[in-house]
This record gives C-alpha cells, sequence and structure tokens, in this order.
C-alpha cells in the first residue's frame, strides 16, 4: 500500500513537471519542424510562443500537440514562411483535428492581447503583442516557397510576386473585385499558372496538375480562381 501511494505521488510529481513537459513540448515542436522541413528560426520562435502562452496559464484544458501546432502555425506567419492548418495537421496524429489548431490559435492571440492589456504601458509587452496578432495573408505569401518547389527560376518568381501584390486587396473605392476574400492560396496557384503559360520559354511552363500538387489546390479550385482574375490580367501582368 505505502509502495503504491508513492509510485502514485511520483507519477503525479512527473505529469506535473513544468520542465518535463516544456521539453516534451520542444521535442514535438522540432519533430513537426524536421518533417515540414522548416529552418531553426521558425523552430525557436515557436518554442518561444509556446513557453510565453503557458506563462499565462490560459491554456488549460488544451492538448499539447493542438497548442505546439497553434504556435508552429504562427511562428511560421511572423517568420514570412506560412504553412497552413492543413499542412500542420498533416504531420500530427489523426486525432488532432484542424479545429483543435484553429481554436489554439485564437486562444492564443487572446492570451497574449489580455497580457498586453495588463500592462498597457510596458512596451516590449506591446510590442510583442503586434507580433503575435494574425496579419491578413494573401497571394504573395505564398509565391516564393511554391516557386521554388516546383524549381521555377528567379525572373518567373519575380513576376509572380509582382502580381500577386497588384492583386493584393486595396481601397477601390468600395469595389470589390472578384477574388477579394478568396482563398489566397488559390489565388496564388492561379498566378502560377498564368506566368508560366505567359512565358516565352517552354522550360517555364508548369502543368496545373504539378500546381495542384505543390499547392494542394484542386485544378478546378485553379480554375475558378483564373477565372476570377482573367478579365483583369491586362492591369495584374507585370509589363
Amino acid at each position: 500500500d505505502n509502495s503504491l501511494a508513492y509510485n502514485l505521488n511520483r507519477l503525479h510529481a512527473r505529469s506535473n513537471n513544468p520542465d518535463r513537459n516544456l521539453v516534451a513540448a520542444f521535442k514535438k515542436i522540432g519533430g513537426m519542424c524536421e518533417q515540414l522541413s522548416l529552418v531553426t528560426t521558425i523552430k525557436d520562435r515557436a518554442c518561444e510562443l509556446y513557453k510565453e502562452v503557458m506563462e499565462t496559464g490560459a491554456m488549460k484544458g488544451r492538448g499539447m500537440q493542438a497548442i505546439c501546432a497553434a504556435c508552429l502555425y504562427l511562428a511560421c506567419r511572423q517568420e514570412n514562411n506560412p504553412r497552413t492548418f492543413r499542412e500542420i495537421t498533416a504531420v500530427l496524429p489523426a486525432d488532432v483535428q484542424k479545429r483543435d489548431i484553429g481554436r489554439c490559435f485564437k486562444e492564443i492571440v487572446e492570451a497574449f492581447k489580455d497580457k498586453a492589456l495588463q500592462k498597457p504601458d510596458n512596451a516590449r509587452a506591446q510590442a510583442f503583442l503586434q507580433t503575435v496578432m494574425p496579419s491578413v495573408q494573401h497571394p504573395a505569401d505564398f509565391i516564393k516557397r511554391y516557386t521554388a518547389e516546383l524549381k521555377l527560376g528567379h525572373s518567373i518568381f519575380k513576376a509572380c510576386h509582382e502580381m500577386a501584390l497588384a492583386a493584393k486587396p486595396k481601397d477601390t473605392n468600395g469595389v470589390r473585385r472578384a477574388w477579394d476574400g478568396k482563398n489566397p492560396i488559390s489565388i496564388a496557384a492561379a498566378i502560377i499558372f498564368i506566368i508560366t503559360q505567359l512565358s516565352k520559354d517552354s522550360k517555364d511552363r508548369v502543368l496545373m496538375s504539378q500546381i495542384v500538387v505543390v499547392t494542394g489546390v484542386a485544378e478546378a479550385t485553379i480554375r475558378g480562381a483564373y477565372r476570377d482574375l482573367y478579365p483583369e490580367l491586362v492591369n495584374l501582368v507585370p509589363k
């Protein structure tokens, strides 16, 4: 009986050891980064975010893997190398759902907002808040990675990036353009298809099926984005 009580106390101490839990979380983040081929700066940033948010006490009841994934998602955006929830979910066990990561992401942002509001005169807290507040993503955020994965040259990347910037939502006197509000990845995929097809060098042309594989966007969705962009191509395609 005494040995049982000792073992139960020992198990409780181990499961509630913050250092042990932190090491396990950092190891999980490192494993995800390796599977997603992410650089060390992103891994370190995700670990910093995890430690910071756990110190707020706001994530009680949430699974460690979903919290790690949400921190990694945020770190990727901060380091200008965004990944989608779907991409991150793909390297996690089946019981961790995309919606779980999404909920954790929202709670992490709220936790940092609350932390900053508690210290309105703390410049560091306010600056940190600006780094965790989610920014609106647009097609240009994804062009570099996708053109690299398709092994396209710098001139194609540059043209795609310029077109993506031109397609970025902006003030048009309240007039919405056809692609405003659409998934930025599908718009990025359509832009890459358009630019490569317009290239004079046949080596730069890629099949839509290749873009589907790299971006994970269905061919029908890319064609829909293409149709949205087509009427404005004369204004969007770099001269």
